[in-house]
């Protein structure tokens, strides 16, 4: 019973450091998730994408403002023949704009404005996303640190066991047979500490590389801290999110264009002011002014209305969908974040205290000598599954509030 004592007592050593080791994982360079997410954001290529988009719709507002640029011409008339164009008799030098009618001209604006609008909502959108994606990837190495430490433990747990099963196989207290299984489930918990080293390396690259870090893993995460647990009233939120607003002033956008294509009818205006020197070298000022003639309103006008009906119908589809859309994924993401704090409340009230209470009783179960030593590691096993779904748990109850995150993303809710 010696080597079986002397087993366990290693083998609650290992489940000690499980518990308590992870608290050692704080290292002179690390990281918070304030801090990867400030540093993530800016650099994410959905926001850059996003921002700019936005910069070029700020320049088509300034583009819809513009006039097209004025003409400068030069005429010498009564040139006598065989003379060169310098010996005029008269010269004309003026300078002409043409103009869009007022409410053309206004209406484009309009739309370019809520255009804008669009751009910057889809750029909050894009901002939103990407902070959830950045919590995610930094919570998932958080977990795989865990993870790591966990496997690291269990494989020492089983290294060890297996020498006392050897040890208790050599002075005749164990069998060939419990030798053989401590020493493979040494060997396959050794593959389990590289996977879960592996996995934290891979997540660590991939977070390093949202923060501006590339390749560097020579870092180690805090706790996230606790999550946000409150969920905003739906209609509020709806009628204020990001998602929505962008869906709405892209359909205002194309609607002021509609009126801009009704108008197309309204004649340009041409503005022309000129000076005038004859032959007696007298100056003379002059002005004219005048109006297009829409006469092929009935075919360009007529496609121009066309393409802006059909620009509005798309838009007012786009934005039912969005609506429709935006209602289930609220629904699916505030149940299951519900769903996921009732599985992380169980766990905690329940799986967590029972699987201890279990690995209690097999522990004393086999110091009088009822339980074998694969039993307890079994035993042992059980426990710490019901750990790594605690860790699931909590991954999945954060994937669920960045979902919510991203719907509600508002002006006054980010």
């Amino acid at each position: 019973m010696q080597a079986s004592s002397k087993a366990l007592a290693l083998l609650g050593a290992s489940f000690t450091n499980i518990l308590f080791l992870m608290t050692g994982l704080v290292t002179a360079d690390t990281l918070s998730l304030q801090e990867s997410i400030k540093a993530g954001v800016p650099l994410h290529p959905t926001v850059l994408s996003a921002k700019g988009e936005l910069k070029t719709a700020k320049g088509s507002v300034w583009q819809s403002l513009s006039p097209p640029s004025p003409v400068v011409r030069i005429q010498n008339e009564w040139v006598p023949k065989g003379s060169s164009i310098s010996d005029y008799k008269e010269r004309t030098i003026g300078i002409s704009q043409t103009l869009d009618f007022p409410l053309v001209t206004y209406f484009g604006v309009k739309s370019a404005h809520y255009s804008r609008q669009s751009a910057y909502s889809a750029y909050q959108v894009a901002i939103a996303q990407a902070t959830a994606e950045i919590k995610m990837v930094y919570l998932d190495v958080w977990l795989a640190q865990r993870k790591a430490l966990i496997a690291e433990s269990l494989h020492q747990a089983a290294e060890r066991l297996a020498r006392s099963a050897e040890i208790r196989f050599t002075v005749g207290e164990g069998t060939s047979i419990e030798r053989d299984r401590l020493k493979a489930h040494a060997e396959q918990s050794n593959r389990s500490l590289q996977l879960a080293v592996l996995d934290l390396t891979l997540d660590k690259i991939q977070l390093g590389q949202l923060i501006g870090r590339k390749l560097d893993t020579s870092f180690q995460v805090l706790d996230p801290g606790a999550i946000d647990s409150t969920i905003p009233n739906t209609l509020e939120t709806a009628s204020s999110t990001f998602i929505i607003h962008g869906a709405e002033s892209a359909l205002r956008s194309v609607r002021a264009q509609q009126n801009v294509a009704r108008l197309s009818w309204l004649p340009q205006i041409e503005l022309e002011l000129f000076r005038q020197r004859d032959e007696l070298r007298g100056r003379f000022w002059g002005g004219a002014i005048g109006l297009s003639v829409p006469l092929w309103f009935t075919l360009g006008g007529t496609g121009n209305l066309q393409s802006a009906a059909g620009s509005v119908e798309q838009a007012e589809a786009d934005l039912e969908r969005v609506k429709r859309k935006w209602n289930l994924d609220w629904v699916e993401a505030t149940k299951s974040f519900e769903l996921a704090k009732s599985r992380i409340r169980s766990l905690e009230q329940i799986g967590l205290p029972s699987s201890r209470r279990a690995y209690g009783a097999s522990i004393k179960a086999y110091e009088i000598g009822e339980l074998g030593v694969t039993d307890l590691l079994a035993s042992f096993l059980e426990k710490q599954a019901s750990e790594l779904d605690y860790l699931e748990a909590q991954r999945e109850l954060w994937w669920w509030r960045t979902r919510i995150d991203i719907l509600r993303a508002t002006q006054n809710g980010r």
